[in-house]
Protein backbone atom coordinates (compact mmCIF):
# COMPACT_ATOMS: atom_id res chain seq x y z
CA UNK A 1 0.00 0.00 0.00
CA UNK A 2 1.23 3.29 -0.73
CA UNK A 3 1.70 6.14 0.81
CA UNK A 4 -1.26 7.75 -1.10
CA UNK A 5 -3.46 5.27 -0.95
CA UNK A 6 -2.85 5.26 3.13
CA UNK A 7 -3.29 9.14 2.65
CA UNK A 8 -6.55 8.46 0.55
CA UNK A 9 -8.10 5.85 3.08
CA UNK A 10 -6.85 8.22 6.02
CA UNK A 11 -8.84 11.46 3.67
CA UNK A 12 -11.94 8.90 3.34
CA UNK A 13 -11.23 7.82 7.28
CA UNK A 14 -11.38 11.42 7.74
CA UNK A 15 -14.49 12.32 5.78
CA UNK A 16 -16.27 9.63 7.27
CA UNK A 17 -15.55 10.83 10.84
CA UNK A 18 -16.38 14.23 10.05
CA UNK A 19 -19.71 13.08 8.43
CA UNK A 20 -20.49 11.09 11.26
CA UNK A 21 -19.89 13.55 13.70
CA UNK A 22 -22.12 16.01 11.19
CA UNK A 23 -24.22 13.15 11.62
CA UNK A 24 -24.43 12.72 15.66
CA UNK A 25 -25.02 16.15 15.84
CA UNK A 26 -27.91 16.52 13.49
CA UNK A 27 -29.06 13.57 15.64
CA UNK A 28 -28.19 15.55 18.61
CA UNK A 29 -30.22 18.88 17.14
CA UNK A 30 -33.06 16.35 16.89
CA UNK A 31 -32.89 14.61 20.27
CA UNK A 32 -32.95 18.62 21.19
CA UNK A 33 -35.80 19.54 19.41
CA UNK A 34 -37.56 16.23 20.16
CA UNK A 35 -36.70 17.23 23.70
CA UNK A 36 -38.26 20.68 22.64
CA UNK A 37 -41.69 19.44 20.84
CA UNK A 38 -42.15 17.24 23.84
CA UNK A 39 -42.02 20.27 27.06
CA UNK A 40 -43.95 22.16 24.29
CA UNK A 41 -46.30 19.61 23.68
CA UNK A 42 -46.69 18.81 27.53
CA UNK A 43 -47.18 22.25 28.34
CA UNK A 44 -49.64 22.31 25.42
CA UNK A 45 -51.73 18.76 27.02
CA UNK A 46 -50.85 20.98 30.69
CA UNK A 47 -52.91 23.90 29.46
CA UNK A 48 -55.06 22.36 26.97
CA UNK A 49 -55.98 19.63 30.12
CA UNK A 50 -56.57 23.24 32.82
CA UNK A 51 -58.75 24.38 30.09
CA UNK A 52 -60.94 21.62 29.59
CA UNK A 53 -61.17 21.35 34.05
CA UNK A 54 -62.11 24.61 34.26
CA UNK A 55 -64.98 23.76 31.27
CA UNK A 56 -65.76 21.11 32.81
CA UNK A 57 -66.62 22.59 36.50
CA UNK A 58 -68.03 25.54 35.11
CA UNK A 59 -70.31 23.13 33.49
CA UNK A 60 -71.01 21.09 36.74
CA UNK A 61 -71.32 24.03 38.44
CA UNK A 62 -74.00 25.20 36.18
CA UNK A 63 -76.10 21.66 35.92
CA UNK A 64 -75.40 22.14 39.64
CA UNK A 65 -77.92 25.88 39.18
CA UNK A 66 -79.76 24.33 36.60
CA UNK A 67 -80.65 21.32 38.62
CA UNK A 68 -81.42 23.22 41.61
CA UNK A 69 -83.95 25.47 40.23
CA UNK A 70 -85.39 22.65 38.13
CA UNK A 71 -86.10 21.22 41.57
CA UNK A 72 -87.33 24.67 42.41
CA UNK A 73 -89.34 24.86 39.11
CA UNK A 74 -90.78 21.10 39.99
CA UNK A 75 -91.60 22.22 43.54
CA UNK A 76 -93.66 25.80 42.13
CA UNK A 77 -95.24 23.52 39.70
CA UNK A 78 -95.98 21.02 42.19
CA UNK A 79 -97.69 23.60 44.23
CA UNK A 80 -99.10 25.00 40.78
CA UNK A 81 -100.72 21.47 40.33
CA UNK A 82 -102.31 21.38 43.35
CA UNK A 83 -103.89 25.08 43.62
CA UNK A 84 -104.57 24.51 39.67
CA UNK A 85 -106.35 21.37 41.08
CA UNK A 86 -107.78 22.95 43.77
CA UNK A 87 -109.18 25.62 41.98
CA UNK A 88 -110.69 23.12 39.65
CA UNK A 89 -112.65 21.34 42.02
CA UNK A 90 -113.93 24.61 42.99
CA UNK A 91 -115.13 25.45 39.30
CA UNK A 92 -116.82 21.98 39.51
CA UNK A 93 -118.58 22.77 42.80
CA UNK A 94 -119.56 26.12 41.67
CA UNK A 95 -120.93 25.25 38.07
CA UNK A 96 -123.03 22.24 39.82
CA UNK A 97 -123.89 24.77 42.65
CA UNK A 98 -124.83 27.16 39.53
CA UNK A 99 -126.78 24.59 38.20
CA UNK A 100 -128.99 23.56 40.58
CA UNK A 101 -129.46 27.63 41.15
CA UNK A 102 -130.23 27.52 37.65
CA UNK A 103 -132.60 24.85 38.23
CA UNK A 104 -134.15 26.73 41.64
CA UNK A 105 -134.68 30.06 38.94
CA UNK A 106 -136.03 28.07 35.84
CA UNK A 107 -138.64 26.52 38.63
CA UNK A 108 -139.29 30.09 39.98
CA UNK A 109 -139.48 31.84 36.64
CA UNK A 110 -142.05 29.17 35.28
CA UNK A 111 -144.39 30.14 38.47
CA UNK A 112 -143.83 33.28 38.10
CA UNK A 113 -144.73 32.94 34.64
CA UNK A 114 -147.76 31.36 35.70
CA UNK A 115 -148.87 33.94 37.64
CA UNK A 116 -148.28 36.55 35.88
CA UNK A 117 -150.37 34.79 33.26
CA UNK A 118 -152.69 34.49 36.00
CA UNK A 119 -152.92 38.50 36.72
CA UNK A 120 -152.98 39.51 33.39
CA UNK A 121 -155.91 37.17 32.98
CA UNK A 122 -157.52 38.95 35.60
CA UNK A 123 -156.50 42.18 34.91
CA UNK A 124 -158.01 41.63 31.51
CA UNK A 125 -161.27 40.44 33.06
CA UNK A 126 -161.09 43.30 35.59
CA UNK A 127 -160.60 46.08 32.66
CA UNK A 128 -163.28 44.11 30.83
CA UNK A 129 -165.56 44.72 34.35
CA UNK A 130 -164.64 48.28 34.24
CA UNK A 131 -165.40 48.85 30.53
CA UNK A 132 -168.77 47.02 31.15
CA UNK A 133 -169.04 48.81 34.67
CA UNK A 134 -167.90 52.41 32.78
CA UNK A 135 -170.81 51.40 30.38
CA UNK A 136 -173.25 50.84 32.67
CA UNK A 137 -172.51 54.12 34.89
CA UNK A 138 -172.99 56.29 31.47
CA UNK A 139 -175.90 54.42 30.99
CA UNK A 140 -177.24 54.86 34.57
CA UNK A 141 -175.96 58.73 34.34
CA UNK A 142 -177.53 59.02 31.07
CA UNK A 143 -180.74 58.00 32.90
CA UNK A 144 -180.36 59.50 35.90
CA UNK A 145 -179.93 62.86 33.82
CA UNK A 146 -182.63 61.55 32.12
CA UNK A 147 -184.70 61.13 35.25
CA UNK A 148 -183.37 64.45 36.28
CA UNK A 149 -184.98 66.06 33.77
CA UNK A 150 -188.38 64.41 34.02
CA UNK A 151 -187.93 65.44 38.14
CA UNK A 152 -187.50 68.96 36.89
CA UNK A 153 -190.31 69.01 34.55
CA UNK A 154 -192.22 67.02 37.02
CA UNK A 155 -191.00 69.64 39.63
CA UNK A 156 -192.23 72.45 37.63
CA UNK A 157 -195.12 70.98 36.81
CA UNK A 158 -196.18 70.75 40.33
CA UNK A 159 -195.20 73.81 40.81
CA UNK A 160 -196.85 75.51 37.91
CA UNK A 161 -199.74 73.45 39.26
CA UNK A 162 -199.43 74.53 42.76
CA UNK A 163 -199.15 77.90 42.02
CA UNK A 164 -202.20 77.45 40.04
CA UNK A 165 -204.15 75.68 42.88
CA UNK A 166 -202.85 79.11 45.45
CA UNK A 167 -204.17 81.19 42.91
CA UNK A 168 -207.26 79.21 42.30
CA UNK A 169 -207.34 79.14 46.38
CA UNK A 170 -206.53 82.72 46.53
CA UNK A 171 -209.29 83.52 44.40
CA UNK A 172 -211.87 81.62 46.08
CA UNK A 173 -210.74 82.80 49.26
CA UNK A 174 -211.05 86.38 48.11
Amino acid sequence: MSYMDIQTIDKQKMDSLTALASTNIAISQAKATLEELKKSESAYIKVREEKVLASIQAMLYESKEITKETSENYTGVQELLKNTKILAQFVVEAHGEFKELVKVFEKASENWDQEVKEVQKELADTRKQIEVSKIQVKNDLESIEKRKKEVQDEERKIKDQRETLERAFARLGK
